[in-house]
């Protein structure tokens, strides 16, 4: 729902996001005077009303919702409903193994100051001969990796079925969700609801044709500490692992830097662990490299890729034709020559490396080059040995989605200034 309230400059009402962000974890909602800091008050609003509609309706049901909408307006006669009784129509229409659950989405929703954000460590999918037929069983992880409890909802599509599974994850915890299809799964997505992440996240699914008997089942479980082997990492132009260092001095009579330094860009289709932004610059003399390095957890393989755009906008933004990237594994240096127009809207392979552990692997993007430099994210991928083909391939780029967060769905805008009401009715 942030594309929906976010401005031109990233703002929500006039507050820059990352400032209301910092606020929104220092104090809860119930502690918001809206007469004190109206601007704040309607800016958090519209910035968590429509997810607890949409979370609600994810936990009841959409049959459920709508009974409670309905409910609610003959109860009420179409006037003005608390907020207190809407979550008490939502209860009791809640399944009866959901409704704890459901007050706890409530209960941070409105007293939390934890925001959480995901990412998606694992897609994979098999096909199953249980005996009746093929089926297929899709395994998901999904990682919070922020301190509070988030929700979010996992989906699995094929081209004539679909299935979901409503899942809280708490803090630093990771969880494996397994879901079967009758029909051939083709996409994964997970919708954060209410989370650091801009947009939901997506991974499409290849299923190898080896078929495997038995008989799946669907679950949910917390993947222990001793199986949460790295599955990834990603280092992406916001984290600590991202440098851009001047390696040449600038002496008397020496001519100076060429291009500038890596200038900050927000952009919806560059890669965000939650926020969607970008490095660039002009080219330079190869003295103003972008540099990605992470140190290396475990020994292995690791298949290594960077995060580039479509290339028909990339040739918009006035992105070079050509530059080269520098793979640094132990004492060896691998150059690359990229071409622009060859390269894929998401992750594109570098290679595959063998890695130390304890080690550090480094990439870099070179500044020598005509046109301008995209720098964004990073990605190196664990292969396991003994599971060579679960790592998934990325047909689809990360920056797809339905759509904008606050353009899905069925119900409008008008849902922020309706809760609004609703809770300022409960807070009087």
């Amino acid at each position: 729902m942030r594309a929906a309230f976010r401005g031109s400059q990233g703002e929500e009402n006039g507050l820059p996001w990352d400032t209301l962000m910092v606020q929104m974890q220092q104090q809860s909602f119930a502690g918001l005077d809206p007469d004190e800091d109206p601007e704040f008050y309607r800016a958090v609003l519209e910035v968590k009303g429509t997810t607890l509609f949409r979370m609600v309706e994810a936990v009841v049901g959409e049959r459920g919702f709508a009974d409670v909408i309905n409910a609610l307006a003959v109860e009420e006669g179409h006037a003005e409903t608390s907020f207190a009784g809407f979550v008490e129509a939502a209860e009791d229409r809640a399944p009866s193994a959901r409704r704890e659950g459901l007050q706890r989405l409530v209960h941070d929703w409105i007293h939390g100051t934890h925001v959480p954000g995901y990412t998606l460590t694992r897609a994979l999918a098999r096909k199953v001969d249980d005996g009746w037929g093929i089926v297929y069983q899709v395994i998901v992880r999904v990682r919070n990796g922020e301190p509070g409890r988030g929700f979010v909802q996992v989906q699995v599509m094929g081209r004539q079925d679909q299935a979901y599974k409503n899942v809280e994850i708490e803090g630093g915890q990771e969880v494996e969700v397994s879901i079967v299809l009758w029909e051939r799964p083709f996409r994964v997505l997970v919708e954060p609801f209410f989370a650091k992440n801009q947009r939901p996240l997506m991974a499409p699914l290849r299923v190898a044709e080896q078929v495997v008997e038995g008989k799946p089942k669907s679950y949910v479980r917390v993947v222990p500490e001793d199986e949460r082997q790295i599955a990834e990492i990603v280092v992406d132009n916001d984290d600590e692992g991202f440098s851009m260092p001047v390696r040449r001095v600038q002496r008397y009579l020496r001519p100076g830097l060429q291009g500038g330094n890596w200038q900050l860009r927000e952009w919806p289709m560059a890669f965000g662990r939650y926020e969607t932004n970008y490095r660039w610059k002009q080219g330079g003399d190869g003295a103003q490299p972008a540099v990605w390095s992470t140190r290396v957890p475990q020994e292995g393989e690791y298949d290594i890729a960077y995060y580039f755009i479509p290339p028909r906008f990339a040739a918009r933004l006035g992105l070079g034709a050509s530059f080269s990237m520098t793979v640094v594994h132990g004492a060896q240096a691998d150059t690359l020559q990229l071409e622009r127009d060859q390269l894929e809207g998401g992750w594109n392979l570098l290679g595959r490396f063998q890695l130390e552990a304890g080690g550090e692997s480094r990439v870099e993007l070179s500044d020598r080059a005509g046109g301008r430099l995209y720098a964004d994210a990073v990605r190196w991928r664990y292969i396991n040995p003994d599971h060579p083909d679960e790592v998934y391939e990325e047909e689809v780029g990360n920056w797809q989605s339905r759509g904008g967060r606050g353009g899905r769905g069925r119900r409008g805008g008008q849902e922020g200034a309706s809760i609004g009401r609703m809770i300022n009715n409960l807070l009087r």
